[in-house]
């Protein structure tokens, strides 16, 4: 992030379990002559993953550039202990939230002709590990979305890693 500001890039931050880091790192960035916001936000609630992105397009003046798609909720137990709660949670944060982010920010992104969305994925999409089976297909499902993104009307970048 501190790149980022010595780049005079406008960040928003938002951290999901941990505020206070969210909050550190835009001391962090402002002190080394950025210009830094936190946004909260409930990651597991459609409504409130919509408002993130709209008060990071409001906070950006209209535009948000880059989207990094970071974050992650990874019960490790096997698929038969799962619950449907786990399920429902983990598919919310790990697919729905970034869905419904690439939705709200891609267009204007395309429309510029210019930005970037980052899905920070996980190696266990691409292999069988035991009790990873949910971390691994929901972040299978948004290495498919960046495929997706890719091939369509995208930004000028769409990448996922690893």
């Amino acid at each position: 992030m501190l790149r980022f500001a010595r780049r005079r890039w406008r960040s928003h931050l938002h951290q999901r379990a941990r505020p206070d880091r969210g909050d550190a790192t835009v001391a962090a960035i402002r002190q080394a002559s950025g210009t830094a916001d936190f946004v909260s936000a409930e990651l597991s609630d459609a409504s409130s993953v919509r408002s993130l992105a709209n008060q990071g397009i409001e906070l950006g003046n209209g535009q948000i550039d880059t989207l990094v798609n970071n974050a992650a909720t990874f019960p490790f137990e096997p698929t038969t202990d799962v619950s449907d709660e786990e399920l429902d949670a983990t598919a919310a944060v790990n697919v729905k939230a970034p869905f419904l982010l690439v939705a709200a920010l891609a267009l204007g992104m395309v429309t510029r002709g210019s930005g970037a969305i980052v899905n920070i994925s996980t190696m266990v999409a691409n292999f069988e590990m035991p009790a990873m089976a949910l971390e691994g297909s929901s972040k299978a499902a948004l290495r498919l979305l960046t495929s997706h993104g890719r091939q369509s009307s995208a930004p000028s970048e769409f990448a996922s890693t690893p």
